[in-house]
């Protein structure tokens, strides 16, 4: 496998790690502050939108870089857009 291929699978899969943390793990270790018993987290919220920024960039940054050749890697960083837009507005 090439470098630059290692590194593009590195770069697609720094996002999806950070929305599982935030998604599935961060409120078993810290939940939020509750005020008058309630909490709302608006971590999620910005967490999605920041990492759909992050993959549209990174998917036009795949079109520009002949990502074409890499058809696996398209297809996986489209899903992951869709995934993350789909997250993101479910959190608003």
């Amino acid at each position: 496998m090439k470098l630059g291929v290692i590194i593009k699978v590195i770069l697609l899969a720094l996002p999806i790690f950070v929305l599982i943390y935030v998604f599935l793990f961060r409120d078993h270790f810290s939940p939020g502050n509750s005020i008058g018993g309630g909490s709302y987290d608006l971590m999620k919220m910005y967490t999605s939108l920041g990492a759909s920024v992050y993959l549209f960039l990174y998917h036009i940054l795949l079109l520009i870089t002949k990502g074409k050749e890499h058809k696996y890697l398209f297809i996986a960083a489209f899903l992951t857009l869709v995934i993350t837009v789909i997250l993101t507005i479910k959190s608003f």
